[in-house]
C-alpha cells in the first residue's frame, strides 16, 4: 500500500515547519518572565573573610549548603580584598549557616543567616567571617572486643546540621574538621 500526501496535509506541514520559529519565539517572553521571578526570590550575601588578626584572607571559599527540598550548594572564592557575593535563593538559605573554608581545611568560620533579615529585605551586605583554627575531632570504631572495624561508615551531627559523613581507615579511626564553636552531638 502506498501513502501519498494530499495537497491540503502537505500545505498543513509546511505551515507547522514555518511557524515553529514564531512558537518558539512566542515561548521565550514566559521563560524570560520566570527568570526574572527566580532572580526577585533571590537573597544577596555580601561580606568579608578575616584572619584571626582581623586582616582580610583572599581565595577562601565561601559557602551554603541545604538539604531540603533537595540537597544543593552554592559557593564562590573571596576576592583580593577578602570580600565575597553569593545569591542563593531566599527559600533555601532561611535560618542556614554561611561558611568559609581554607583549601588546607584547617581553618573554618561560620554564620547563621538570620531568618528575619532574609524576610524583610532580601539582603545581609556586611557579614563578617573570622577564621579560627579547625577542631579536630577523631573517631574510633570499635566492635564489642575492642577490635578496630576498617570502612565502617561514620557521620558527625553538630547544632543540627550534619558536618560530613566519611569511612574509617584499616585501624579504624577517621578524622573530622568542624568550627572551633559547634557542639558535637
Amino acid at each position: 500500500m502506498k501513502y501519498a500526501l494530499s495537497p491540503l496535509r502537505l500545505n498543513a506541514i509546511v505551515l507547522v515547519i514555518l511557524l515553529l520559529p514564531v512558537i518558539a519565539t512566542a515561548a521565550e517572553p514566559a521563560l524570560q518572565e520566570k527568570s526574572k521571578q527566580e532572580a526577585a526570590d533571590d537573597v544577596t550575601l555580601s561580606g568579608i573573610v578575616v584572619d584571626e588578626q582581623d586582616k582580610p584572607v583572599p581565595g577562601v571559599t565561601v559557602f551554603i549548603e541545604w538539604r531540603y527540598p533537595e540537597q544543593e550548594r552554592v559557593e564562590t572564592k573571596t576576592d583580593e580584598h577578602g570580600r565575597f557575593l553569593l545569591r542563593p535563593s531566599k527559600e533555601n538559605v532561611r535560618g542556614q549557616m554561611i561558611q568559609a573554608i581554607t583549601d588546607s581545611g584547617q581553618k573554618l568560620a561560620q554564620a547563621r543567616i538570620s531568618r528575619r533579615n532574609v524576610d524583610q529585605d532580601h539582603a545581609q551586605h556586611d557579614l563578617r567571617l573570622q577564621l579560627q583554627p579547625a577542631r579536630r575531632v577523631e573517631l574510633y570504631v570499635v566492635d564489642a572486643t575492642g577490635k578496630p572495624i576498617a570502612n565502617a561508615k561514620t557521620g558527625i551531627i553538630g547544632d543540627f546540621r550534619d558536618w560530613g559523613t566519611n569511612t574509617t581507615d584499616e585501624k579504624g579511626r577517621v578524622v573530622y574538621h568542624v568550627p572551633h564553636d559547634v557542639k558535637i552531638d
